[in-house]
Order: C-alpha cells, then sequence, then structure tokens
C-alpha cells in the first residue's frame, strides 16, 4: 500500500506565532508518547526531547543497563521534568537479543499506565525529529486511527545473507551465549536441518524496529502478550526479534485493517554490518526532501553539524 505523508498546512504553521498554534491545537489535542531505547551521547537525547517537547508530549526512556549515561549531570534537568520519566527496570541489551523486546514492552507499558496518550512513537536514543513538533501532531491529527508501521512478509531471500526465516526457524540464544555462538549454534541446526515449528495459526512478518501507533493498538499489544506467553517463548530465542514481534502481532490481528506500511522514518541503508547508515552533512538534502517525520540514525562522534543544522531547523 502506498500512502503519501501530506504536510499542505506546514506554510499556514510558519506563519503563525506559537500560542496561535496551541490555541488551535486546543481545539482537538492529540497527545503523543514517544518511546526512547537509549544507550549513548545524553546530549543528543536531549537534543531530541527539546526539538519534540511541549504540553501534550510525554517521554519514557530506557537506559542499556550496562550504559553510564544514566548518572551523567547533563540528564539531571530531565529528570525533574514532569513528563519525562526513565524507567526504573533496566535491560542490559545485546544487538539481535530478546531483551530489546523486553525493554520496549517495559517502555509501552509505563507509558498505558502514566499518560493518556492517543499515540506511541518508539525511538532509538539516536533519532531525531525533521518536521517540528507541531507539523507531527497536526499529521497525525489528520490521520488519526492509523498504525504506522513497517512490514514485510518474511518469507523473502533479498532481506537476509541467507533465508529470511532463518532468524525465527532456528534457535538463536543471543542474551545466553552471545551472537558468534549462537551462529556456530545455527550452523549445526541447519546440516542437522533441525528447524522449529513456528506458531500455529500465525503468519510471520518482519520490518524496521520503529514505530508510531495508536494507543488501542499498542493496549491490544500488552492484552496479547498478557494472554498468550508462548508467542514470547517463542520470540526468546529468534535473532533480532524487535525486527518482526509488534508486525507479527499487529498484521496477524483486526488493526491489520488500519495499518499504512510506512512507519514515518527516513532512514538509510549501507552501514556496516547490517547497520543503517550514520547520517551526515552531506544526507541533509536526501533527509529534508523526504516527507517523512523522523530520521536516524545520527552520531556527534561522527557528524554532529548535520544534528544541529536539524535542529535549528525544526525547533
Amino acid at each position: 500500500m502506498t500512502f503519501s505523508l501530506d504536510f499542505g498546512e506546514q506554510d499556514y504553521y510558519k506563519k503563525m506565532n506559537k500560542s496561535k498554534v496551541s490555541n488551535m491545537n486546543d481545539q482537538k489535542k492529540l497527545k503523543i508518547s514517544f518511546l526512547i531505547l537509549a544507550h549513548k551521547d545524553p546530549f543528543q537525547l536531549i537534543t531530541f526531547i527539546n526539538t519534540l517537547d511541549c504540553e501534550d508530549v510525554n517521554f519514557f526512556i530506557h537506559v542499556d543497563k550496562k550504559s553510564s549515561m544514566i548518572n551523567h549531570t547533563a540528564l539531571e534537568e530531565l529528570k525533574h521534568r514532569n513528563n519525562v520519566f526513565f524507567i526504573e527496570k533496566r535491560y542490559d541489551i545485546s544487538w539481535g537479543g530478546y531483551k530489546m523486546i523486553e525493554a520496549t514492552i517495559g517502555l509501552m507499558k509505563e507509558a498505558l499506565k502514566k499518560s493518556d496518550c492517543d499515540y506511541i512513537s518508539l525511538h532509538s536514543g539516536q533519532d531525531l525529529p525533521i518536521k517540528n513538533k507541531y507539523e507531527i501532531i497536526n499529521f497525525l491529527k489528520r490521520n488519526r486511527g492509523k498504525e504506522f508501521i513497517n512490514h514485510f512478509s518474511l518469507n523473502v531471500n533479498w532481506w537476509w545473507p541467507n533465508n529470511a526465516l532463518d532468524r525465527i526457524r532456528y534457535y538463536w540464544f543471543i542474551d545466553q551465549i552471545g551472537l558468534e555462538k549462537s551462529w556456530e549454534l545455527y550452523e549445526v541446526q541447519k546440516k542437522l536441518k533441525d528447524k522449529r515449528k513456528f506458531l500455529k495459526d500465525i503468519k510471520p512478518y518482519a520490518g524496521w524496529q520503529w514505530w508510531t501507533i495508536t494507543r488501542e493498538c499498542t493496549e491490544y499489544i500488552i492484552n496479547y502478550l498478557n494472554q498468550n506467553q508462548s508467542f514470547c517463548d517463542y520470540y526468546k530465542y529468534t535473532l533480532i526479534p524487535d525486527e518482526g514481534f509488534f508486525q507479527t502481532i499487529v498484521l496477524n490481528s483486526h488493526f491489520r485493517n488500519r495499518v499504512i506500511n510506512n512507519n514515518l522514518r527516513f532512514i538509510a541503508g549501507g552501514g556496516e554490518n547490517l547497520h543503517p547508515k550514520t547520517l551526515t552533512r552531506d544526507d541533509y538534502n536526501y533527509i529534508m526532501m523526504s516527507d517523512m517525520l523522523f530520521a536516524r540514525k545520527f552520531d556527534t562522534n561522527v557528524d554532529n553539524e548535520i544534528i544541529e543544522i536539524i535542529k535549528n531547523r525544526v525547533m
């Protein structure tokens, strides 16, 4: 399904002062909770929050358990804001492991518990908005009820060096023994043709980890997981489950009729080891010509200039 993001009113917003925009938004408010998975660079996290901060927005942050940034003095001011929440239960996240899912679920539960948001949007600590907060809120107002989650069938060969289904039909013990040893075990399982049987009556899907979905869809996901422990048990031993776990739940539910196959993020491929490319000043025109709301990933140690340029543009 193709979907064009409509920002026809953005020039109008630019001509209005912030108080007028606020009054206009009061007519029919839309509240957003941003969920952030962070592991480094507190200053980049602060930039993301400051560019989006307003009365109808909350932020819920998970800091990787092995990261020391949680104690950085730069975050002290954030901790005193009434719309910023650092979740207490922290997970030691390994790339490709299930702890990422547990951290995300923790964020979702906190957002549902502590806010009355209409939308929940999942991000990394290396994201930036590329539209201003009023444009983002206005866009979601005009598209109330839509679920923005990138997805495709997992039964494809182009997405993974081997068959993409291998990520779920063999056991992967990333959190227990690490990626290297898990890969060795995967090769043994392949030789033995010892495949796992996938969950009954469920079609597996995949897609980017990051999404923007409604409160209703989020509540459905949490309720589904509470009632289907076998789903969690299965995905706990898969590879990179965050790129398919939530897609599979949503696309096998009645919410599939509300899904837009677009996660509203500008993400460039071409990074090392299957990671997305770190964006730089050279990518600026491509980023701003896109009709996405957000972009990733950025890194102050690679190119701080692009971060400053975008920050100044959207604030």
